[in-house]
């Protein structure tokens, strides 16, 4: 067993010794990604399909707890089922994992859970360079001001090109953002992002493809100077920043 294999089993302890830790592992089937989070720990519960923002939370008034406040770990055995959950489960859920706080009715509560999240890789034609990589994000903010900012997909698309060796076309601004279920989100409005990419020099925007209408409320001088390039997910998107086939 390779020093690096092991550190990867030691990495899915981690949410049994640190509270409010978030893990996604994503693998092939039978690589024994859940089953820490299922057979290790007495104080860990392992969900195997979808549930409800009551079951996880707790319900409203304090009636009863939710699993972050009772568990220790709350593991998803399948990533792919949090598509079919209610959207009020995600949109707590993603508060959760950023502050271990959230809102339930009018009172705010928290818990110390972490949450372990495992599923299958994608069919993006890197699941050797996944096998053989370790991935180091840091992310700065250069105005140093902690304004949110959707980079999911713009994370992706680094991502996809790290692995692949490729970098991405020049002058390229990318917009849309992930949701945790791997959806595409789309923009209120292109004005404003179009604008000040076009300001900084881009050439080329990477649009979703749900946002092609609101590409007609741009000025002229825009339609003139960047390029739309309409996409409609993630692996699409990707391969067309770097332009791959």
């Amino acid at each position: 067993m390779s020093f690096r294999v092991k550190l990867l089993f030691i990495t899915r302890l981690i949410p049994l010794c640190e509270r409010n830790y978030n893990l996604v592992e994503l693998g092939p089937r039978g690589t024994g990604k859940s089953y820490v989070v299922q057979e290790v720990s007495p104080y860990a519960a392992l969900m195997t399909g979808p549930t409800t923002v009551a079951n996880l939370f707790g319900h409203m008034g304090g009636r009863s707890k939710g699993l972050v406040q009772i568990w220790d770990v709350v593991g998803f055995d399948e990533v792919a089922d949090l598509e079919k959950m209610p959207k009020e489960v995600i949109t707590t859920m993603k508060t959760y994992c950023e502050s271990g706080q959230y809102q339930r009715g009018q009172e705010a509560a928290s818990g110390e859970a972490s949450m372990a999240m495992f599923g299958k890789k994608s069919d993006l034609s890197i699941a050797r360079e996944l096998d053989v990589s370790d991935l180091h994000v840091e992310v700065i903010d250069l105005l140093n001001n902690r304004v949110e900012g959707e980079i999911g997909l713009g994370f992706f698309v680094a991502a996809i090109s790290a692995l692949k060796k490729a970098p991405p076309i020049a002058a390229l601004l990318i917009t849309g953002d992930l949701s945790v279920q791997g959806n595409i989100k789309g923009l209120r409005s292109l004005v404003e992002p179009l604008q000040v990419a076009m300001d900084n020099g881009a050439r080329r925007a990477l649009i979703p493809l749900e946002n092609k209408r609101n590409f007609l409320e741009v000025t002229g001088d825009i339609m003139e100077h960047v390029d739309p390039i309409f996409f409609s997910d993630p692996k699409t998107a990707a391969f067309k920043a770097l332009g791959l086939n």
